[in-house]
C-alpha cells in the first residue's frame, strides 16, 4: 500500500526577507504553520522538512516534540550547493529521495512554507480528490479569467470581452497558488520534477 509523505522545504539565506521562514504570522512563525497543518491533516506517514539552517531545523525539531510528533516530523540537512539562491525545489527533493527508503507509488506533497494560509482541510480535501483522481501529480490553483494582458498587449479579443459571469469554465485558466504540489515517486523519479504533463 503506497504512503504519503509531506516535504517542507525551508532553506535558510533569504535575501529579500530575512529569515522569512522564521517570521511570524500571528501566533506561529511561516514553518510552524506548514508543519501544523500537515500534522493535522493526519494524511503523511512522515513529514520531511529540509533546510540548510540550524536555526530552522532546531525550530522543526522543537515543533514537532511539542507537538508529541517526534517519529513523524525529521530533520534532513541540505547541503549549501543545494541552498543556494538559484537552487530548485527538485534539487531538494532529489536530495531527500537520496537518503530515505520509498516506493514507486508513494506519494509526496510539497508544502511550501511561503504558502501561509494552506490548513489542514486544504491539505485533507486535496488528498481525497488526488486519490479518487488516478492522476499521477496534481497541484492546487486559482482560476482567473482569460483577460490577460502582455507587455501592454491584449491576449484576447478587447472587442469580444464576455462578462465574467458569462464566462464557462472552458475559458479559465488556472494559476498555480504554491499551496500543494504532489506526485507519486515515480513521477519524480523518470522527469526530475514535480508534475508531469
Amino acid at each position: 500500500m503506497s504512503e504519503n509523505f509531506a516535504f517542507i522545504p525551508a532553506r535558510a539565506g533569504s535575501k529579500g526577507v530575512i529569515n522569512k521562514n522564521l517570521r511570524n504570522i500571528g501566533s506561529f512563525n511561516l514553518l510552524e504553520l506548514s508543519i501544523l497543518s500537515a500534522l493535522q491533516s493526519e494524511i503523511f506517514t512522515k513529514i520531511y522538512v529540509s533546510s540548510n539552517g540550524h536555526e530552522i531545523l532546531d525550530c522543526a525539531k522543537n515543533i514537532a516534540k511539542n507537538a508529541n510528533a517526534s517519529n513523524i516530523v525529521q530533520c534532513v540537512v541540505r547541503p549549501d550547493y543545494l541552498s543556494e539562491d538559484g537552487s530548485t525545489t527538485e534539487s531538494a527533493m532529489e536530495h531527500l529521495l537520496g537518503q530515505i527508503e520509498c516506493s514507486d507509488f508513494d506519494r509526496f506533497y510539497i508544502l511550501q512554507p511561503t504558502s501561509v494560509f494552506r490548513h489542514q482541510d486544504l491539505i485533507y480535501n486535496f488528498y481525497k480528490n488526488f486519490e479518487e483522481s488516478g492522476c499521477h501529480s496534481g497541484f492546487t490553483a486559482n482560476a482567473v479569467t482569460p483577460f490577460l494582458w502582455y507587455r501592454g498587449n491584449p491576449q484576447y479579443d478587447i472587442l469580444k470581452r464576455k462578462m465574467r459571469q458569462d464566462l464557462s469554465n472552458d475559458e479559465l485558466f488556472y494559476h498555480e497558488d504554491g499551496n500543494i504540489f504532489a506526485f507519486q515517486h515515480y513521477v519524480f523519479k523518470s522527469l526530475n520534477n514535480r508534475l508531469d504533463a
